[in-house]
């Protein structure tokens, strides 16, 4: 049996709840309470930040009154990756630090005036206590913790006066971020505090829109706060030189460094710096879902021009035919010694490792082992809410940990970690496709909650070397001892027994690789054979025989194949929803399964009727490994339905269903033969083509051997 084990503690309160340094927040989703001082009665809210302008909809009726707390300091210095930021790329927003810690943090003198910091004070009636107490736990999970101050009206409207007739001070919650807390984060230099407010976004906004509405309400109000109005100034500066009149980011601009942490002198950068780069890459087929971006304007040779993005037009939900150019901005980070910002974007350029496609999502993998997803999103399999890049475009950067893979099925998500070879689930998961267990959609591709997969509600998560995601069930391949594991629908025999823990070959071979169809699952060991498991109604098993339940079993060859006296030694494999093609040692291609729309490459006939009788392997090309004009081949991939090819020149070739015009051939016709896709290459000699094929949708892109650029 397959479960999940969060690696974090569920506690809500106390010393018990844990950090969660994936996501930047407390696991839980709470705050914590300060034990030494108890909820003021009546309560107050003090809120100095957003609550001064924008209350939650739980304070809308709520008394209002202006005041100030003496004693304690207004600091942009708290990291958010839940609300102003991403957790790779963390916005700042405000905290408030008692005087007793700006002195300890060198920050202000013991003789200097008590600081003042100005806010709203909030009277929550008392039925509505509990109720608002859990709403703020839950929105400061970022590493706050509550305190109680004394607030002095700066408004009539307030609680009355003492015997003396002086203005009473109200007894006040509020949520403080101090400097032991994970997420704090003092920038060194204005300048840096400008450039992370400026270009930073999260689930709430534009972090610069938090800066901009904090120093408007604070002028309205009289309140003095120069570090705010600092900042705001040098943001600005910073918007107005990297924004065109458009409010659209400038090209050349986008290509440079935006500064995340560091600093600038005379003699060029230093430190951290974020560089935004734009990669380019080809796609076609269903855009049902956005899975190939948006158009946004006609190019030369009568494609279309795409950035990425999630399609909400309807009447963009458009097929591409052809390989059409999409180009998406990609985040990434550089540590400079020295040199100026401009030859350090220069410099520094990103390889896509890896191109994935799903059901109707997409996914790259850079060279540095970022994640952007994009695409369908019903079942929460692209990660969540999707945050816009500096140009608006749109992308989601679901997992900000080391990626070493990705994987798509249709409706769910894998993301293995490279670090620790967790494995990660996301999206549909009503058969635990998704996290090895059955329970609600997973809409964030995080550790807290679930989609570490673990074997019989172990203690410790199984670690893993690969993964594949099916329709309805996945696989992965354990990291220390090389055995298969199964999770999702396995009625069909896609999925090990359930008294089966995990798998391989009883001959002490090691499962080095696995692929899932639609019920079936196919796996290569470190040997080079092929073991098949599920249903075979198509032949997809590459044996006689039906099998719905029970152990993998070896693929059988037609007699004489492969090197005598050795056999058939494959290298790669790939799974369409019921066919399967091989590249083995020797370079030639095989596959079988079905072939109802061609995706074997084979032409109508005897030899395909053939096919459906015997279910055994067959050659694919006429030559064993050569394509049309004698070009061999590199790489061989599936979608549903579909095949392709991919030659060493970095020519693409092609054949199966085309309904949508995911063949890349121009019109929406299936090939029973292997067909030139026009317009694509690698490039310079020795370049590689990467390919990803979904249910209906294609991704490929060029690179050069030399260089890691992306054509």
């Amino acid at each position: 049996m397959i479960s999940m084990l969060s690696e974090v503690s569920s506690s809500t309160t106390g010393t018990e709840r844990k950090w969660d340094a994936v996501q930047g927040v407390w696991v839980g989703s709470r705050a914590l309470a300060d034990e030494a001082n108890d909820v003021p009665s009546p309560l107050y809210i003090f809120g100095y930040g957003s609550l001064m302008f924008r209350p939650q909809e739980s304070f809308a009726s709520c008394e209002r009154v202006d005041g100030v707390v003496k004693g304690w300091k207004r600091v942009w210095a708290q990291r958010s990756c839940d609300h102003r930021g991403e957790p790779h790329m963390p916005g700042l927003v405000v905290t408030v630090l008692s005087d007793s810690e700006l002195e300890t943090m060198g920050m202000r003198e013991a003789t200097d005036p008590p600081s003042r910091v100005h806010g709203v004070a909030y009277r929550i009636p008392d039925e509505n206590v509990a109720r608002v107490l859990d709403e703020l736990d839950f929105r400061e999970k970022g590493g706050y913790t509550r305190a109680v101050v004394e607030v002095k009206p700066t408004t009539s409207s307030t609680g009355g006066t003492d015997k003396s007739g002086r203005q009473e001070v109200i007894r006040a919650l509020l949520y403080t971020a101090n400097a032991d807390n994970p997420n704090f984060h003092h920038p060194s230099t204005l300048e840096e505090a400008a450039h992370i407010v400026a270009w930073s976004r999260g689930p709430s906004g534009e972090n610069r829109e938090y800066l901009f509405e904090i120093e408007a309400y604070l002028r309205r109000a009289g309140a003095e706060c120069p570090e705010t109005f600092a900042l705001t100034t040098r943001v600005e500066e910073v918007l107005e030189r990297g924004l065109d009149r458009r409010g659209s980011l400038d090209a050349r601009f986008r290509r440079d460094l935006v500064v995340v942490s560091g600093t600038q002198g005379r003699g060029g950068a230093e430190g951290i710096w974020a560089v935004w780069q734009r990669l380019r890459l080809h796609a076609w087929g269903s855009n049902q879902h956005g899975q190939l971006g948006k158009r946004v304007e006609a190019v030369s040779n009568g494609a279309s021009d795409l950035d990425m993005g999630v399609n909400t037009d309807k009447d963009d939900d458009w097929p591409l035919p052809q390989p059409t150019v999409v180009e998406v901005d990609v985040a990434t980070t550089v540590s400079l010694q020295s040199g100026s910002r401009a030859q350090a974007a220069d410099e520094h350029r990103l390889l896509v490792r890896q191109l994935a496609a799903g059901g109707g999502h997409s996914a790259i993998v850079t060279s540095e082992d970022r994640l952007y997803l994009w695409g369908w999103n019903e079942a929460g399999q692209v990660g969540g809410s999707k945050y816009a890049t500096l140009d608006g475009t749109h992308r989601v950067h679901v997992f900000p940990r080391r990626v070493a893979m990705v994987a798509l099925g249709h409706a769910h998500t894998l993301v293995l970690e490279k670090d620790t070879g967790k494995l990660y689930g996301v999206g549909g998961n009503a058969a635990g496709e998704a996290t090895g267990v059955v329970m609600e959609q997973r809409k964030q591709c995080r550790a807290v909650g679930g989609g570490l997969v673990t074997l019989d509600g172990g203690s410790d998560p199984i670690q893993f070397s690969w993964c594949d995601a099916g329709v309805r069930h996945s696989a992965g391949v354990t990291r220390d001892d090389g055995r298969l594991v199964t999770w999702g629908v396995g009625r069909s025999g896609a999925c090990l027994p359930s008294s089966v823990r995990s798998w391989a070959p009883v001959d002490g071979a090691k499962v080095r690789k696995v692929w899932c169809g639609w019920q079936h699952t196919v796996v290569l060991d470190d040997r080079g054979r092929v073991w098949t498991l599920g249903a075979n109604q198509y032949g997809q098993l590459g044996r006689r025989g039906s099998q719905n339940e029970g152990l993998p079993e070896l693929v059988e060859w037609p007699e004489g194949a492969g090197r005598e006296g050795e056999g058939v030694r494959v290298e790669e494999v790939a799974c369409g929803w019921s066919h399967v093609l091989v590249k083995t040692h020797d370079g030639e291609v095989w596959g079988w399964g079905r072939n109802t729309f061609g995706q074997l490459g084979l032409e109508a006939g005897a030899e395909t009727e053939t096919i459906g009788r015997d279910y055994l392997p067959r050659p694919l090309l006429k030559d064993r490994d050569r394509l049309p004009h004698g070009v061999q081949v590199d790489k061989v991939t599936c979608g549903s339905e579909s095949s392709m090819l991919v030659g060493k020149d970095g020519s693409l070739w092609v054949c199966g269903w085309n309904e949508h015009g995911n063949l890349g051939v121009g019109d929406g016709k299936d090939r029973k033969s292997w067909t030139l896709v026009p317009g694509l290459s690698a490039g310079s000699e020795g370049g590689k083509m990467l390919v990803a094929c979904g249910g209906a949708h294609t991704l490929a892109m060029s690179r050069e051997p030399s260089d890691t650029s992306v054509r």
